[in-house]
């Protein structure tokens, strides 16, 4: 961790270096979507010392940072965030939220296979059997050419009061 740590400091030291008007692509600033950039690494890091709170609150903002991006082809950020918060989300034991995250994310981006099966595993843990079938289907259909297995989501130990990590691992 003390790594990371330093690299986020050597990665917000560059963005307050950067002078708010550089442009970067059509209509964007270098700094805006370097500041996106750190605000994610925080997130990152804060969940990998399970501060959940922090890191929801750092991938919220990461959200609202990327959203206010202007849109160009390909896009200046190469995720959605979004697909980062509803996992926080879901590892803080909170499923209904991470589920209206994946929901906003598919509407900005339709078809996504990682919010397709973050949605899936939402909609298992809330009980809503036949939806989570439906989307993991399309989930199996959008990924059907990858040569990786997505990770199932986890819910931290911290959420589930102590329990180890559940993971899910149906649906690969």
């Amino acid at each position: 961790m003390a790594a990371a740590a330093k690299e986020q400091r050597a990665l917000d030291a560059i963005v307050a270096a950067i002078p708010p008007d550089r442009p970067l692509g059509n209509g964007n600033t270098a700094k805006k979507t370097t500041a996106l950039s750190a605000k994610v690494l925080a997130g990152e890091i804060a969940s990998a010392k399970n501060d959940h709170k922090l890191a929801e609150q750092d991938f919220a903002e990461a959200v609202a940072m990327q959203d206010a991006l202007v849109y160009e082809e390909p896009p200046l950020w190469y995720f959605p965030v979004r697909e980062r918060l509803g996992a926080e989300l879901f590892a803080q034991g909170q499923p209904q939220s991470a589920e209206a995250i994946y929901r906003a994310d598919l509407k900005v981006n339709p078809g996504n296979p990682r919010s397709l099966y973050g949605l899936s595993q939402c909609l298992e843990a809330e009980g809503k059997k036949d939806e989570a079938a439906k989307y993991k289907a399309q989930f199996k259909d959008a990924w059907r050419y990858a040569d990786v297995e997505i990770e199932p989501l986890r819910v931290a130990a911290s959420a589930s009061h102590g329990e180890t990590d559940q993971a899910s691992a149906d649906g690969r």
